[in-house]
């Protein structure tokens, strides 16, 4: 997982897209995803939606 965030993250990342707003939004919800994913608390609240 980790490395598929990364890979994401490095593509997505809004200084490599000259400043993109596109890109830069899509970068804050990669890592909010990710977050979210990595956090087993919060992993284990949204599973059991």
């Amino acid at each position: 997982m980790k490395k598929a965030y990364r890979l994401y993250a490095s593509k997505f990342h809004p200084d490599r897209q000259n400043g993109d707003l596109f890109f830069g939004e899509r970068f804050i919800e990669i890592k909010q995803t990710y977050d979210v994913l990595i956090d087993s608390e919060v992993a284990l609240y949204c599973r059991g939606w």
